[in-house]
């Protein structure tokens, strides 16, 4: 008898603490990045932070070419491998999609890209990001 009814207290504390746990809002990771990026002929700089949501990442960031020539900002969705997003330029929205693969070890994210236009690669370091 006092066996079952140490179970059955067990068991309604336990049904108690799920709504608690449940109630506690959980924190968005975040990480910064910095790194360049080639085309053809161009090449330039961009840095930025992930944001962990769940299943997905959101890229949130500003690139330059190192000439001077363009700078924009660059916003996508990275989940399995696949990056889909915009990059902004001077009001001018132009769609962005890639590949990429994230080493855990030298922290470090590479990317293929492309536009309707240019393609090119990125390789990104990561960086802790104090929010």
């Amino acid at each position: 008898m006092r066996k079952s009814l140490a179970l059955a207290t067990a068991g309604l504390l336990l049904l108690a603490s799920i709504p608690l746990a449940a109630s506690i809002p959980k924190r968005d990771i975040r990480v910064g990045f910095k790194g360049i990026w080639k085309e053809d002929g161009e090449k330039g700089k961009f840095k930025g932070i992930i944001i962990h949501k769940g299943k997905i990442n959101i890229m949130k960031g500003v690139w330059e070419s190192i000439n001077g020539t363009g700078r924009g900002k660059i916003v996508g969705i990275m989940k399995r491998g696949y990056f889909i997003g915009r990059i902004c330029e001077d009001g001018n929205k132009e769609p962005i999609v890639g590949l990429y693969k994230v080493n855990r070890d030298k922290k470090v994210i590479k990317m293929k890209w492309m536009t309707p236009t240019k393609e090119g690669i990125a390789i990104a370091k990561i960086m802790l990001h104090k929010s």
